[in-house]
């Protein structure tokens, strides 16, 4: 059960890399950093799956709620389908 608990704490850790690049999506020239690349680069091939949802017009602001999306969907859908899974796959027997 060593590999399960290892599993959850990663998708934990994703799901926090997830909050961190929300937020600094919200400051202004944080994604060219060194920092905002990394986060780019880990946490983008999966926001990029919601970047279909347009962003929300109020007058000149724009207001995009697909990582928010993204977010919710990994809490309740992937994070504990992933657990289920390798909790299933562990129960097998070899």
């Amino acid at each position: 059960m060593i590999l399960l608990q290892l599993i959850q704490i990663l998708l934990r850790i994703y799901g926090f890399l997830l909050i961190v690049a929300l937020f600094l999506s919200w400051i202004p020239g944080i994604a060219q950093s060194t920092i905002g690349n990394a986060l780019y680069r880990i946490t983008e091939p999966y926001l990029g799956l919601f970047r279909f949802i347009p962003p929300l017009q109020f007058g000149m602001m724009a207001l995009d709620l697909s990582p928010i999306l993204a977010l919710l969907v990994f809490w309740g859908l992937v994070e504990p389908l992933i657990v289920t899974i390798v909790t299933w796959l562990l129960a097998l027997p070899v």
